[in-house]
């Protein structure tokens, strides 16, 4: 693409900038530590960084050109001025989008989007060339790199859109000009940020939006229909072909086609099994990562599959072929050789939804265990950004891991010590390394550890505490 071709688009939208000389690029760089010799480098501004300082790096590394807020004299190659880069960006992805061909999936919600997003790259895989949002760059900066990185040789693309507050979905999703769009839940997460779940469900419900702006036969809104805005969501999207999903039987009179499971089972590791049904159809599913919630993500995925055109056969089998993301339900590897304990990280970030997900895993775990003594042991960090019901969400957590017959809940941090009072333990702990020391006896018993909290808790840093005390306690 010719830096040229960016000039023009970006004053075509009102945005003051001057072209200093010309240059072909074709990859987007915004960090020095990953430019690849040829790349067009695009100096962000952020509240604690300034990618301006590294501009002279940039080119030493091998930058073709420079996307710049403030000329650079002398500079060795071509520079784009423009008064915010960040903008710049946005509309570098935009052309990006207009010459991609293929299908393009936009996937939003409070919780299992990086999940969902996982799943249905395994199955595009299957058919062909995909792009898949990497880790969690969905921000106003990561959904456009991602946007950036698609070719004309690219089949389907997945894009995660995430979002911490108002007005930053919509803007998102009228970037990524989805195909199909998903929201695949609605709950208490980011209260804080946006001030009540009514507004979260709006917020996410934005996503759709960008598929009535660009409305054609071949745009898809896939409803999660277990959820409690699905109604709204369905009224928002009538327009536009829809396709449900449920994790339980549906109804004859049913307003759209649903695919949905029947004869869910979880095995005694906590991966589940189910038979998923379509129209017609139905085809056996064997998932391969732990958790009873997967049912649901996955049968997200097959929605957004099945309005790309792909057969149920193709989405049992890249379904089958996940194995999880890593801090997301992960099942850790032994610390030592004779450890009896099994450690689940599931520590990549927190809400009430996910950690009663958590408990139900762990609940499933005590009763498929044909021990009486097996220990399930909730280590939880403080949930953040609940707004003003952090208290009483936190201290709910508790009462149900206390009805679901867990036996052990570990809190860290003064929020999740609510949990741990609720429940009645007095293992409540104010620093990681006291957690360890705790937990460390409970390696050699008949136990499931899972570890859980938003990720500025940095609970998953408990695991190599743990390793790290089992050495200093058997050093020769």
């Amino acid at each position: 693409m010719k830096l040229s071709l960016l000039y023009h688009e970006i004053a075509n939208n009102n945005l003051h900038n001057s072209l200093i000389s010309d240059c072909e690029f074709y990859n987007i760089s915004t960090d020095t530590r990953k430019l690849q010799k040829g790349d067009l480098f695009v100096a962000l501004r952020g509240d604690n960084f300034d990618g301006h300082r590294f501009i002279e790096q940039a080119i030493l590394a091998g930058a073709c050109a420079i996307v710049t807020d403030q000329q650079v004299e002398h500079c060795a190659v071509p520079q784009l001025l423009v008064d915010d880069t960040t903008v710049a960006l946005g509309l570098i992805a935009g052309l990006f989008r207009e010459h991609f061909n293929g299908v393009l999936v936009a996937i939003t919600g409070s919780c299992g989007k990086t999940s969902v997003k996982g799943l249905l790259r395994h199955i595009f895989e299957l058919s062909g060339s995909t792009l898949a949002t990497q880790g969690n760059y969905n921000n106003h900066i990561g959904v456009p790199l991602t946007l950036n990185k698609l070719l004309p040789s690219h089949d389907y693309a997945v894009i995660e859109i995430g979002a911490s507050g108002v007005g930053e979905i919509a803007s998102l999703a009228q970037m990524a000009k989805p195909d199909i769009a998903l929201v695949n839940n609605v709950r208490a997460a980011h209260v804080g940020g946006f001030g009540s779940i009514e507004t979260i469900a709006s917020e996410k419900g934005k996503i759709y939006d960008a598929l009535n702006n660009n409305a054609c036969s071949q745009k898809t809104a896939i409803i999660n229909c277990d959820d409690a805005y699905a109604s709204q969501y369905m009224a928002q999207t009538q327009a536009l072909k829809q396709i449900g999903f449920s994790a339980r039987p549906v109804q004859p009179e049913r307003l759209i086609p649903v695919v949905y499971a029947t004869d869910i089972q979880c095995n005694a590791q906590g991966a589940c099994q189910f038979t998923m049904h379509f129209d017609a159809q139905q085809q056996a599913v064997s998932l391969n990562v732990l958790g009873g919630h997967f049912v649901a993500n996955a049968l997200a995925a097959a929605a957004c599959a099945l309005a790309a055109g792909i057969d149920l056969n193709t989405i049992s089998r890249g379904l089958a072929r996940y194995r999880g993301e890593k801090g997301r339900m992960e099942l850790i590897a032994p610390l030592y050789p004779a450890q009896k304990a099994t450690l689940i990280n599931d520590a990549y970030n927190a809400n009430p939804a996910s950690v009663r997900a958590a408990i139900d895993f762990l609940a499933n775990q005590k009763s498929h265990n044909v021990s009486a003594n097996h220990k399930t042991i909730l280590v939880l960090g403080n949930m953040g950004e609940l707004g003003c019901g952090e208290a009483v969400e936190h201290t709910a957590m508790g009462l149900y891991a206390l009805e679901q017959g867990i036996t052990h809940v570990v809190a860290i941090g003064d929020l999740a010590a609510l949990a741990a009072e609720s429940f009645n333990s007095t293992n409540i702990f104010q620093d990681l390394k006291s957690a360890a020391q705790w937990l460390s006896q409970y390696l050699a018993y008949d136990a499931t550890i899972l570890f859980k909290g938003s990720r500025s808790a940095g609970i998953d840093q408990l695991i190599p505490l743990l390793a790290e005390h089992y050495k200093e306690q058997n050093a020769c």
